[in-house]
């Protein structure tokens, strides 16, 4: 069987309404997966999921709510998606794409929404009524409670293979599993291909779905890939899932030792950003002059980069593909944690939205909240509890007194997780205070490249610091064969793009290891000194898809500078004197360090 789109009408998207409460508020909560896959409790769900994604995978391609059409909606869909005619997005008639705008991070929240919705339905019309009806009624208790887990790609885990080894960012264990044993209606057990290491058909992609013949590396495809290293790889029968390769560009910044969770830290941290915008998108934000261009997008375009690899002669994962990146399972788990991270940060600076607020609402098509044609909005979404959902730090219901909601206590208690998860080592290894902090701006046009992908990558003398990637593809750029009018208005308009490399961890690591780099010893941390050394050890490239180095001069809008603020990191686990709230790092006053 399938999932069944309703003859008549748009598809509302609704998220799953059952298993809330007992306590007014109380909302089943996404996991983080290798969690909540561990958790013997969540047994049945993990049954349950395994084989929904199953079905939900085998569904006939030319089905509204088949894996196909949905993971077509991100980039390959030439043809309207739940509406009649061209798409209703405001400024993109043609495709769904809101990459590098303030509408980027909420259109992912129905599209999630959606997916999760469609796992639901076919857990309770599909698998629960071919179970014996005497456990039916317990296996809808656990698929009302279920909700789609995340993966936490900013907080490091074991090492599945070696449990004594430090803890590092790494593809999810559960995903990793290329066989599952589940509980089936039939009674015992079976093994089955794990449906999330990768999505798997008996034909060609392209043959299947030929609407993805614009896709023109990724037709002849007969499962998605990760980090591939050639054409072969891509090609064969089971994809190349080379997990270990994204493991370890996860964690290529190696004197960068916490790059991504401390990205995450500084990005929820208090007056990191002042505005909604600098928060959410790579667009060009409006403070230009200070610097900070840190933003979940840029995050997001990373993790793309990570999974998708880059192996000879172009060849990448589905990830690093904007047309086809929704096609590989981890794409749903990593866009999960990304609306976990808007909704922290709407949790925890909630008067911040739009500006101007018209943008807030914008249609997000072609996401649709009723069978009437009304479409979603930034607004509309803006609560994401309404859909059925929350995460494991926006549990609102647990600090309720006397009928109202502790707002300080409930983000304290976010705040000290935050702590726990994020705050970078060399915070505490080193006892630090109050220091001078250093971040590597970036700016550059989208579309430098006729549509390219590439990556600017930055180094101190030999040593990759970090990293900044523009998720652009030539397929949908002015002359490529997928329409997305946001993508050529962008290139039409020079559009800018930013992203942020904090440095201040490299740099300490250089000043306590002194002999160890060519660029010489770096004295301390002060403006004085380190102003002379990156002078002479701060350098980038940039780098194509396929490897190939591309001269500076080819990009004359890149701009790379460095910016200087203050950092003060309160000792761990240590409260404010006055308001007994948990502390937090605090990062402000920067300016562009000429």
């Amino acid at each position: 069987m399938s999932p069944s789109a309703p003859s008549l009408g748009t598809y509302a998207i609704t998220g799953i309404q059952a298993g809330v409460g007992p306590e007014a508020g109380r909302t089943p909560i996404r996991q983080e997966i290798d969690t909540w896959a561990y958790d013997e409790a969540n047994a049945i769900q993990v049954d349950l999921f395994i084989q929904a994604l199953i079905i939900f995978q085998a569904t006939e391609p030319e089905e509204k709510l088949s894996w196909f059409r949905i993971a077509a909606i991100h980039g390959i869909a030439p043809n309207p998606w739940d509406e009649e005619t061209k798409t209703q997005n405001d400024g993109a008639n043609n495709g769904y794409c809101t990459h590098n705008t303030n509408l980027f991070v909420t259109w992912h929240r129905p599209y999630v929404i959606l997916f999760e919705q469609i796992l639901y339905n076919i857990m309770r019309t599909d698998i629960i009524p071919q179970y014996p009806q005497d456990v039916q009624k317990e296996l809808i208790k656990h698929a009302d409670t279920w909700r789609v887990p995340f993966w936490d790609w900013a907080a490091k885990r074991p090492d599945p293979e070696n449990p004594k080894a430090t803890p590092s960012y790494d593809v999810p264990k559960f995903v990793r599993l290329k066989r599952i044993s589940i509980s089936v209606p039939t009674g015992g057990t079976t093994e089955v291909d794990n449906p999330l290491n990768a999505f798997t058909t008996e034909e060609e992609m392209g043959r299947l779905y030929p609407d993805m013949a614009d896709a023109i590396d990724y037709i002849e495809c007969y499962a998605t890939s990760r980090a591939p290293q050639n054409k072969a790889e891509i090609l064969a029968l089971t994809g190349a899932q080379n997990n270990d390769l994204v493991k370890e560009a996860l964690n290529r910044p190696l004197i960068n030792e916490d790059y991504l969770g401390e990205a995450v830290y500084r990005l929820l941290s208090q007056g990191y950003h002042k505005t909604y915008d600098e928060f959410a998108t790579t667009a060009s934000p409006t403070n230009t002059e200070k610097g900070q261009y840190l933003s979940v997008e840029s995050l997001h375009n990373n993790i793309h980069n990570y999974c998708g690899g880059s192996g000879s002669g172009g060849v990448r994962g589905h990830m690093g593909s904007e047309e086809v990146a929704a096609f590989d399972p981890i794409f749903w788990l990593h866009h999960g944690n990304v609306d976990r991270l808007l909704a922290i940060w709407q949790t925890l600076y909630s008067e911040t939205w739009f500006d101007p607020l018209y943008r807030a609402d914008v249609s997000l098509a072609p996401f649709h909240t009723n069978s009437e044609g009304t479409y979603y909005t930034s607004n509309k979404c803006r609560e994401w509890t309404q859909y059925g959902y929350t995460y494991p730090e926006l549990q609102r219901w647990k600090f309720v007194d006397d009928g109202k909601v502790d707002e300080e206590a409930y983000k304290d208690d976010i705040r000290t997780r935050l702590n726990e998860l994020y705050r970078p080592g060399y915070i505490n290894r080193y006892r630090l205070g109050e220091l001078d902090d250093y971040v590597v701006n970036v700016k550059y046009e989208r579309f430098a490249l006729e549509g390219e992908a590439f990556t600017v990558q930055i180094y101190i003398d030999q040593n990759e610091v970090g990293q900044v990637y523009n998720f652009s593809s030539p397929l949908r750029a002015i002359g490529g064969p997928v329409p997305c009018e946001n993508c050529q208005e962008q290139q039409n308009n020079h559009a800018v793009a930013t992203g942020e490399v904090p440095i201040t961890a490299a740099l300490l690591h250089i000043h306590k290891n002194p002999g160890q780099y060519s660029s010489g010893n770096l004295a301390s941390l002060r403006t004085q000194d380190v102003k002379p050394y990156l002078r002479k050890s701060l350098n980038w490239k940039v780098i194509k898809e396929n490897g190939e180095e591309v001269a500076l001069s080819d990009i004359p809008s890149l701009r790379v500078t460095v910016s200087v603020g203050k950092a003060v990191h309160p000792p761990s686990g240590t409260f404010d004197g006055e308001t007994g709230r948990p502390r937090f790092s605090v990062y402000s006053d920067y300016e562009v360090l000429n």
